[in-house]
């Protein structure tokens, strides 16, 4: 007879692990058996901001823009290694807004939400051209959209993605990127919104009033252009 554990305990060993933000231990720790799978899972989702695919220096720094690779230090093979992960933890994400195409819906487990890191995917993807297929293939085959020289449309594939994302990320709370005339289109999604870090202060004119009116929380703001 297989050894089964009270959901209570295990829900507060997944908490002091996030609380701790204990990526590697919390992976394993949905990785050891299905029982685990589900409340370990819920518990990655909440901190995908802190994944290993993303480095350390990045992550503390918080940086807008996320330029998360030393271009001169890391081989080629290494770059398209580490595009595999970023491929994964995106598509991941994107396909959990589709009902039952995840084991569990990880979008609404979301905490922290980088569309930088998105952007700069895309662009990474038009040199690993073969990985394109790896993220958009069987439901995401709509986003992957190519202008006439076979390059990724990456400003609408963003969009669309963030939009698409937006509506299934119930618990979001800081959320980054550059957005223009979208953002007031997606605010009143995020009502437990605190954090919005832009790439140009100018996206406010037209989202200002849907932070007072849909974010009761909202208390920090940063930009990087003005």
């Amino acid at each position: 007879m297989p050894i089964t554990f009270p959901d209570d305990i295990l829900n507060l060993i997944t908490l002091e692990l996030w609380k701790a933000r204990d990526f590697n231990t919390l992976f394993q720790f949905a990785m050891s058996s299905r029982q685990f799978a589900a409340l370990g899972l819920a518990k990655l989702y909440r901190m995908q901001d802190v994944a290993p695919v993303k480095p350390v220096d990045e992550i503390d720094a918080g940086v807008m823009a996320s330029n998360y690779r030393n271009r001169n230090v890391m081989t080629v093979l290494t770059e398209q290694k580490k595009t595999r992960k970023w491929v994964t933890l995106w598509r991941s994400i994107l396909l959990s807004t589709y009902e039952r195409k995840t084991i569990l819906p990880y979008s609404r487990y979301i905490r922290v939400l980088d569309l930088n890191d998105l952007d700069q995917l895309l662009e990474d993807l038009n040199k690993f051209r073969s990985l394109q297929e790896e993220l958009f293939a069987g439901n995401l085959k709509d986003l992957h959209l190519l202008n006439d020289n076979g390059k990724l449309l990456s400003d609408k594939i963003y969009i669309k993605a963030a939009e698409r994302i937006t509506q299934h990320t119930p618990l979001l709370e800081e959320l980054g990127g550059a957005f223009q005339a979208q953002l007031s289109q997606w605010l009143p999604r995020l009502p437990r919104l605190k954090t919005l870090r832009l790439y140009n202060g100018v996206e406010l004119d037209a989202s200002a009033k849907y932070i007072r009116q849909h974010c009761p929380l909202f208390k920090n703001l940063f930009v990087l252009h003005w």
